[in-house]
């Protein structure tokens, strides 16, 4: 069944994105505890109590991980397929998946310090990835999410419009 709602004003598709960005800062946070946990065995640092709990730890962080991972990626395709009619280009994934990262770790960082720097990063790094978003997908991305869910309404009407005259 086709939603011909998905990009209504209330920005399906940005939200998915910004969704990803979560779930992208989700897997690095999962993975740095992991391999914090793991490092503190390998260097001796828990004793025999805390051994236990430390390897209950790691097998939580890799299943939080694989499962954060494995959505992840589900819900890509699931972005991905929302244009599947656009001239996107997959081999834009990679470069998405960690933009999509480092803006959400750069917006960390700008909150935590409000620094005028760090601020200016976050914005180049999102402007980085509304541009590799727009060659991943074959649409235009906006910095704005009301012009972006607008636009892309538009050309659904444009092209369910042109199919009628067919």
């Amino acid at each position: 069944m086709n939603n011909f709602n998905l990009h209504t004003s209330s920005g399906v598709a940005e939200d998915l994105i910004r969704g990803l960005q979560n779930l992208v800062a989700l897997e690095a946070h999962y993975l740095t505890d992991l391999l914090k946990y793991q490092s503190q065995i390998d260097q001796n640092l828990v004793d025999g109590d805390e051994i236990m709990s430390t390897i209950e730890s790691i097998e939580f962080s890799q299943e939080m991980l694989t499962n954060i991972t494995m959505l992840r990626r589900a819900e890509m395709k699931r972005l991905k397929s929302m244009f599947k009619d656009e001239e996107g280009d997959d081999s834009y994934w990679c470069s998405v998946k960690h933009l999509l990262g480092v803006t959400m770790f750069l917006t960390e960082v700008w909150q935590g310090t409000n620094d005028d720097d760090d601020f200016d990063a976050m914005v180049k790094a999102n402007e980085l990835l509304i541009y590799t978003m727009t060659k991943f997908l074959g649409v235009e991305i906006t910095s704005c999410a009301a012009c972006f869910s607008d636009m892309l309404k538009a050309n659904v009407e444009k092209k369910n419009g042109d199919d009628a005259d067919e």
